[in-house]
């Protein structure tokens, strides 16, 4: 990678914007793909914080830790080790948080425009 290449997406995992990156989004399996061959082979091991499998229509969400191995002793170790882990009812429990914060902030605006209609009213009672 070079000085000006934007970083990989397990670059930007360990920076918490994957999700954020139009071209390491779950609707782009090929660029997971290259970069995960990219890392694996440069840096020796790669973690893809979401990998999206739809499994009997269900959303299924997993992260993936991978690494290269090389033993002398157990050759049948040697290659690409990984290990998937489902992080579906986080992803749940992470989209849920997010849309009781956007209502939070619904709410919010919500109150504040009928205090001031309540202050409004006041003020032309008071007079």
């Amino acid at each position: 990678m070079g000085e000006g290449d934007p970083p990989t997406c397990s670059q930007r995992a360990g920076r918490g914007v994957w999700s954020h990156q139009k071209h390491c989004t779950p609707s782009n399996p090929a660029a997971q793909i290259e970069n995960f061959v990219a890392d694996i082979n440069g840096k020796g091991s790669v973690l893809i914080p979401a990998v999206h499998i739809r499994i009997d229509g269900e959303e299924r969400v997993y992260s993936l830790l991978s690494t290269r191995t090389d033993d002398e002793v157990f050759s049948c170790l040697n290659g690409v080790q990984g290990q998937f882990v489902d992080r579906t009812a986080e992803w749940h429990l992470k989209k849920e948080r997010e849309g009781l914060l956007e209502e939070k902030i619904r709410d919010r605006e919500v109150i504040e425009e009928k205090s001031q209609r309540l202050e409004n009213l006041a003020t032309r009672l008071a007079k």
